[in-house]
């Protein structure tokens, strides 16, 4: 006769391993790949943490900064125009004095204000700079700092031009001018 055999076991080196210890040992092996998946799925959502936290605090201040200082220069180039364009017209009609005035009143008052947006804006550049995460990051916010240093300039150079231009309008020198505005229309 042979022996009877638990339908629930099996014979394997010598050794009877019964259905639960399979059992045991699928669920064990089932619960570690969960555990990986599990610590794999907390660690990407680290990194898009850190990058959303990046986005946040670096990047849309900055962005802010550089917008503010677009539209003033915009706003800026606008009453530069105007102000030639009025100064034009004072030969034949002096009461466009005033208007003239108050464009160059409104262009060195938009004027202190890109300075001041151009220094936050590279404080806020030079703050992410620093506080980059990668190398990668560092390097693209030491380009903006270098790129603000240089728009700076730029600008600084565009205000003095204009502001020459203002005297030349006021002297009457046209001549003179209309050879600046080349130089201030690529400035700007």
């Amino acid at each position: 006769m042979k022996p009877k055999t638990n339908p629930s076991s099996r014979q394997r080196d010598g050794r009877k391993i019964n259905i639960g210890t399979k059992i045991y040992a699928l669920v064990g092996f089932c619960l570690t790949l969960l555990g990986m998946i599990a610590g794999a799925s907390l660690w990407q959502m680290n990194q898009i943490g850190v990058e959303i936290e990046g986005i946040a605090e670096r990047d849309l201040p900055l962005t802010k900064a550089l917008t503010q200082v677009t539209v003033h220069q915009l706003e800026q180039a606008i009453h530069f125009e105007r102000a030639i364009r009025t100064g034009e017209e004072m030969k034949s009609h002096p009461e466009s004095k005033e208007e003239f005035k108050k464009s160059i009143a409104k262009f060195k008052t938009l004027n202190g204000k890109i300075v001041k947006e151009f220094k936050d804006a590279k404080r806020i550049a030079q703050h992410a700079y620093s506080s980059a995460v990668t190398e990668e990051g560092r390097q693209v916010f030491q380009k903006v700092v270098n790129t603000l240093n240089k728009l700076g300039k730029e600008h600084t150079d565009y205000d003095h031009h204009a502001l020459k231009a203002f005297k030349l309008v006021e002297r009457g020198d046209m001549a003179k001018l209309f050879s600046l505005l080349t130089q201030i229309e690529v400035e700007e």
